[in-house]
């Protein structure tokens, strides 16, 4: 039964968590981006700032001083209060350049400003002080230069940001990998479908590696207790069960007993694991016609087969499936004898065998008590009750009504199973018996 909390929206976990870390990352690279781009911006700026008034501040002096104006370490041109234009060893292109610039007030704090001279560029610090107005040329390497080792800084974050979130996604698929094997392997255990479970691979972070290794030994454990557990009747169960208890209840049951004829004698002729191939086989053969009908298989006993229907699975049409289950052991038991007569005279198997099997089916409906029983340690699904007994009675009444017959397979079902059948299932009744442990007489029927 599906569950409210199924219908939740989910999101992957490596999604979530190349996202978180990818986000960690980029914040972490702009965060250094921007304290390396701001401290860049005002070192520079005040470097040069500085350097420049340190030229001004000579430049001046030499002015003050009377003296000729040498070529300072930064091209400099000055405007005395007379009007006259000072620029030691400047091209005359640039000077021209220089005297466009509108004059700053003596007012107004110095500043930067760009200015381009043919195909090379400037910034140009203007300033005004009392020996005339002072225009500094900074020539672009020395503003380039930081700049470019910012933008190779700039590039190798980049870099490191898209290895890193790389990384983020290697290490998100890395983590959830295991932990979606894992969710696909406990779907197929909740749906007891332990052969298509696929065992999860090994981590290599410890605490999945762990996990892992639990999970396939779980796996394999369970792989060995589902050869011993009906798996159709544990998923029944599991559907069913109310606070992990099952109820014994008293229901109307169909049950089939089956047979082989003179399995004593055929299994002297073969080695022990020649019988136990046989067995095998032939149990899987009854089994799969049982629960393609849904029927429930209670146990093996010897190289009888017990099973039953409407419990714990309520099925109203229970005879009709028992009896249809029936025909198709019929059919397979037909089938499997001609395959391995054919196999024998190939070669293929001893004709010991090959022998055809002979097989006595029992059906009979009726009340019995359903549920678990068996000790606190081991506890098995199953059903009692007099209706039990009555069946096998019916499935060995087959040696008598089948006496001197060569029929490979004899079914034999109640009144009370006949009863339940749709008129299109023909049958004959082959008469009243007297069963042991039960009084009075029993009309049995011979299904066709």
């Amino acid at each position: 039964m599906a569950r409210a909390e199924d219908n939740r929206a989910t999101l992957p976990l490596s999604a979530v968590l190349a996202i978180g870390i990818g986000s960690l990352v980029l914040l972490a690279v702009a965060a250094v981006l921007t304290v390396v781009w701001t401290t860049f911006r005002d070192n520079t700026h005040d470097l040069l700032r500085e350097k420049v008034v340190l030229v001004q501040q000579m430049t001046e002096m030499q002015l003050e001083a009377g003296a000729s104006l040498s070529r300072p370490s930064l091209p400099t041109l000055v405007l005395t209060p007379d009007g006259v234009w000072h620029a030691p060893d400047l091209p005359p292109q640039v000077v021209k350049a220089v005297q466009a610039l509108p004059e700053p007030s003596r007012t107004q704090a110095p500043v930067f400003r760009p200015m381009s001279v043919g195909t090379e560029r400037y910034l140009v610090m203007a300033r005004s002080l009392p020996a005339g107005v002072f225009y500094t040329l900074v020539g672009a390497r020395e503003w380039r230069d930081p700049m470019l080792r910012v933008l190779w800084s700039g590039l190798a974050g980049l870099f490191i940001l898209a290895v890193s979130v790389m990384l983020a996604i290697w290490a998100g698929r890395a983590l959830a990998r295991p932990i979606e094997a894992l969710a696909v392997g406990a779907e197929s255990i909740e749906k007891l479908d332990l052969q298509n479970a696929i065992p999860m691979p090994r981590s290599i972070f410890s605490e999945l590696d762990r996990q892992a290794r639990a999970f396939n030994a779980m796996l394999a454990g369970l792989r060995w207790f589902e050869t011993y557990v009906p798996k159709g009747l544990v998923r029944k169960l599991m559907q069913q069960a109310q606070g992990g208890e099952i109820a014994s209840v008293t229901v109307s049951s169909t049950l089939m007993f089956t047979d082989i004829v003179g399995f004593t004698e055929y299994s002297e002729a073969l080695p022990a694991s020649d019988v136990a191939d046989f067995l095998n086989h032939h149990f899987t053969v009854v089994t799969r016609a049982i629960e393609a009908e849904g029927g429930t298989v209670d146990k093996f006993i010897g190289d009888c087969v017990m099973a039953f229907w409407n419990a714990p699975e309520r099925q109203e049409d229970h005879a009709v499936r028992a009896v249809r289950a029936a025909l198709a052991i019929r059919e397979a038991i037909l089938a499997d004898n001609s395959q391995r007569s054919a196999a024998a005279f190939r070669g293929e198997i001893p004709f010991a065998a090959a022998q055809p099997v002979r097989m006595r089916i029992g059906i009979h409906s009726g009340e019995v008590v359903a549920g678990n029983i068996g000790t606190q340690d081991r506890r098995n699904y199953t059903i009692v009750g007099d209706t039990v007994n009555t069946c096998q009675r019916i499935e060995q009444l087959g040696k008598e009504v089948s006496a001197g017959e060569p029929v490979e397979v004899m079914i034999l079902m109640s009144s009370a199973t006949r009863a339940a059948l749709p008129a299109s299932m023909v049958s004959e009744e082959v008469g009243n018996f007297s069963l042991k442990g039960r009084h009075g007489r029993m009309s049995v029927h011979r299904l066709a």
